[in-house]
């Protein structure tokens, strides 16, 4: 991928900071949620969750995540996929913390909290997605990268 379009591609998707995780449980049913992500600087995708979540339990048995982005006015679908690694430095966990707070309140302007301090589901943990494969789809103009 070109260096222009990589990085339309981590725009879109700072853009987009909401997507659908897909994730299985060890009866290999599948599991959806919706979480707010960031991407780090080094390409890298960041998400939070609380270790009471069904998505946590999941990707403890087994670290492979897709997820879904979409943009329904532009007709652009991104999908990545990854393993999904709890962050456990201090620095690190922190760093993801931050930047997907970041996006979840800038996404959620008009409420006062982040939807997920309203779950009651335990701690908060970190996770990151190493080197995803991300694939883009722009329906409306037939492309795909």
């Amino acid at each position: 991928m070109a260096v222009d379009q990589k990085e339309q591609l981590f725009t879109f998707l700072r853009n987009h900071p909401t997507a659908i995780i897909a994730t299985v449980n060890e009866h290999n049913q599948p599991h959806t949620s919706v979480i707010y992500y960031a991407m780090s600087k080094a390409g890298n995708v960041l998400f939070i969750t609380k270790e009471a979540t069904q998505k946590h339990t999941n990707i403890q048995h087994n670290a492979h995540v897709a997820l879904l982005v979409y943009d329904s006015q532009n007709r652009i679908v991104v999908q990545i996929t990854g393993e999904a690694t709890l962050l456990t430095d201090i620095k690190a966990s922190e760093t993801a913390f931050s930047e997907v707070l970041r996006a979840s309140m800038e996404d959620s302007r008009d409420y006062p909290f982040s939807p997920l301090s309203k779950l009651r589901a335990g701690e908060y943990v970190a996770y990151e997605i190493k080197h995803p494969h991300i694939r883009k789809t722009e329906y409306a103009h037939q492309s795909s990268s």
